[in-house]
């Protein structure tokens, strides 16, 4: 159960670093090499987000994965 609270709060600084650069889920899934529906799973918090998706987007969105984990 704790886990559910993490994982909502890494799709929403995912959405929160997506929108601050201006993109919508389709640009930085097509920038991530990831399905659009798959990001909009995690941004809503109803899919986890696995280590290589956080990767592929912090890439992407060229920030550390810390930035989206929030875990130092």
């Amino acid at each position: 159960m704790q886990s559910q609270p993490q994982r909502r709060s890494i799709g929403q600084r995912i959405a929160d670093a997506r929108k601050a650069q201006g993109l919508n889920q389709q640009q930085l899934a097509d920038r991530g090499h990831v399905s659009v529906s798959l990001l909009r799973k995690v941004e809503q918090g109803s899919r986890d987000a696995t280590a290589g998706l956080i990767a592929a987007i912090a890439k992407a969105l060229s920030v550390d994965t810390v930035v989206l984990t929030g875990q130092p």
